[in-house]
């Protein structure tokens, strides 16, 4: 059987040299960039202090892109793909059409969990919090995302396929 794009995209170089700098950037993140978290930073609560960090360090979203913050801007995108990854049993994964358009790195981080038929795509939270400017972006995505994972997982754990079925049939 012929490999997919897909799964040859999970090995492209660039994308595991970025993957092997988590841990690394992570602890930049939870040690200097936003060093006022909770006890356990991969909760709503986590997400909702890492926004309120997030709308001090950016003034809009331009200025997510700018060379000058692109550090710090892919520590928040790797934080808040951390937090749906370990609560939503997703997987970092990825989808070159999900690249930053502006700052292409030639990859696109996306969060892939076991019960969405779309992916949590990283680079628009970062910049489509950074334009609405309300701080709670984030927690709430990840409320309703935890709402769909709680009723998942009452639903028995069906396959992506299944379930996407399951919502559209309740949706008629």
């Amino acid at each position: 059987m012929a490999e997919r794009q897909e799964d040859r995209d999970q090995q492209d170089l660039k994308w595991r040299a970025w993957l092997e700098r988590m841990d690394e950037q992570l602890k930049r993140f939870l040690g200097e960039t936003v060093p006022d978290m909770p006890d356990n930073p991969w909760t709503a609560e986590g997400l909702r202090r890492a926004e309120e960090a997030a709308l001090r360090f950016f003034a809009d979203m331009d200025s997510v892109d700018l060379p000058e913050n692109s550090d710090r801007a892919d520590q928040f995108h790797r934080f808040i793909g951390e937090v749906f990854r370990r609560n939503f049993e997703g997987e970092w994964y990825n989808v070159h059409d999900y690249d930053d358009p502006k700052n292409p790195r030639g990859f696109g981080p996306v969060i892939l969990d076991p019960f969405s038929a779309e992916y949590l795509t990283i680079f628009s939270l970062l910049t489509s919090a950074m334009h609405r400017r309300t701080g709670n972006e984030w927690s709430e995505i990840f409320r309703n995302v935890s709402e769909e994972y709680d009723a998942w997982c009452a639903a028995g754990r069906p396959s992506r396929v299944e379930w996407a079925n399951i919502r559209d049939a309740e949706w008629l």
